[in-house]
């Protein structure tokens, strides 16, 4: 709740942390569950991103429809995560672990929602190619249409792209490599998508 209503307000983690008075880190925290907010910060959250509280009972039908991130949110929080002190790349990784974990909990139904909008950039050519390769393979595995913006500008890298870029993960990246994501010279080991 907290991420969508940050996202739909339009402000990176830094600038709502900065108004809540945390670091960011903690904020990011939050939002991916590893930490639990006092009711207090969700008041502010919510009075710094404009929205309000209700008591409501959910029936069946009345249930939000994705509670779990969509593919276009996970590329914004890569544009405004920091390469951070991990060279590898394993800090953003995290996020698309993240993506993949909702993916798998989402209804079947529910899916295509999760990856029809297209990405923004992330602010590196071999993420926003991975962004194509990502959606197009688990479209692939669930039977799904592909999304028409996995071949756009911008969804092949214009040099080989190891997400996560250790030694010894390149040498089974490139054997690996399910071919949604080497024909954008993106190469990741096909463990590292878990069961996508």
């Amino acid at each position: 709740m907290i991420r969508r209503t940050r996202l739909e307000a339009n402000l990176t983690q830094t600038e709502l942390a900065t108004r809540l008075g945390i670091a960011q880190p903690n904020l990011s925290a939050i939002e991916t569950g590893r930490r639990k907010p006092r009711a207090d910060l969700v008041a502010r959250v919510l009075s710094e991103t404009g929205f309000e509280l209700d008591a409501v009972r959910l029936g069946e039908e009345a249930r939000p429809r994705y509670l779990y991130p969509t593919l276009a949110e996970t590329a914004a929080e890569l544009a405004e995560c920091p390469s951070g002190p991990t060279p590898d790349g394993r800090s953003r990784y995290l996020l698309v672990s993240l993506f993949l974990e909702g993916y798998q909990r989402c209804e079947r139904a529910g899916r295509p929602g999760l990856i029809a909008a297209e990405p923004g950039p992330t602010g590196h050519a071999g993420w926003d190619a991975f962004m194509g390769g990502l959606a197009e393979h688990v479209a692939y595995h669930d039977g799904l249409q592909c999304p028409r913006w996995v071949n756009g500008p911008g969804r092949f890298s214009p040099c080989f792209f190891f997400p996560l870029d250790t030694p010894s993960v390149r040498a089974a990246a490139l054997s690996e490599s399910p071919p949604a994501f080497a024909r954008r010279s993106v190469f990741i080991a096909a463990g590292a998508l878990g069961r996508a």
